[in-house]
């Protein structure tokens, strides 16, 4: 079996990113070293994971998924502190009153009082992928006015991510849906007729979304090998979650080597994408970095 790997989302900071954050909230640094730090992080952060196929930007100035939207589109702003899903994190619930078009420059580097500078990505030579919450599952986690419906939302949030990945100079998206969605996938054809898209499903996939669908996603990413017949079906590379973002404990490359000969013995596939359940800020920095290691040592 061909394995290629991904490392998505938001990816544990470094105890001096978080000393360094901690002082700029105190206003005894400036936001001008603070950008110097970030960019240097990504850097070391890109160089780490050298030899991982698919990369996205580890987000190290995003508190949580929906905040660069948030930000960055007008109709939508930062509302209370919410429980993200069943875990102790939490973030700013999004309040969409409607959903205008980009209002910045999201590749500039700017300053805002409810979060460390912009840039929204950072991308270096080899092609850093960009991330985007899943439409409906943005829908679903915010305050949503009543005039806003859930399928034009998600058809206009689908047209900025497009510009977005444009200007980010990227032919690759990554969609990490945090939660189950029930609309139907049909609406990322347009999309996908522009970019590839790798879709990152969370526990609780709804297949019946995937219905009838007129295209192919470049990879379906599933939580648990029960699905890999969803993810065969409807896109060109099926991947799967093997590692654990919220467990300390570190697998080894012998037992998911065992685990993939037995997928493809049952399966027939031939080549699989590679990756983590959920995002890796849940994890000790240190143990972050060895599940990437381990990643490596897949391909």
């Amino acid at each position: 079996m061909r394995i290629e790997t991904l490392i998505y989302g938001i990816y544990p900071r470094s105890d001096r990113l978080r000393l360094e954050y901690g002082r700029l909230e105190r206003g005894v640094e400036t936001t001008e070293k603070i950008k110097d730090i970030i960019r240097e992080e990504k850097s070391n952060f890109y160089q780490m994971t050298k030899g991982i196929n698919f990369v996205t930007d580890p987000l190290f100035n995003w508190y949580d998924v929906f905040r660069s939207i948030s930000l960055s589109v007008d109709g939508i702003s930062l509302g209370p502190l919410r429980r993200y899903l069943e875990t102790n994190t939490f973030y700013r619930e999004p309040e969409i009153t409607r959903l205008g078009e980009l209002k910045l420059d999201v590749l500039e580097p700017l300053e805002f009082e409810d979060n460390p500078p912009f840039p929204m990505f950072q991308n270096d030579h080899r092609g850093v992928l960009p991330i985007f919450p899943e439409p409906s599952s943005m829908y679903s986690m915010s305050s949503v006015s009543p005039e806003v419906g859930e399928k034009e939302f998600s058809l206009k949030l689908l047209k900025i991510y497009d510009r977005i990945a444009g200007q980010f100079n990227s032919g690759q998206i990554v969609i990490f849906s945090p939660k189950a969605t029930y609309q139907n996938m049909e609406i990322y054809k347009e999309l996908s007729s522009s970019r590839q898209l790798f879709l990152v499903l969370n526990e609780s996939v709804k297949e019946g979304s995937f219905e009838n669908l007129s295209f192919k996603f470049e990879s379906i990413i599933v939580p648990d090998k029960k699905y890999l017949d969803l993810a065969q079906n409807n896109s060109i590379k099926p991947g799967l979650q093997m590692l654990d973002s919220h467990n300390t404990r570190i697998e080894t490359v012998e037992e998911l080597k065992k685990e993939l000969l037995t997928i493809e013995n049952a399966t027939g596939i031939k080549n699989l994408i590679v990756t983590h359940r959920d995002y890796m800020d849940f994890l000790p920095r240190t143990i972050a970095d060895r599940k990437v290691k381990i990643l490596k040592e897949m391909n």
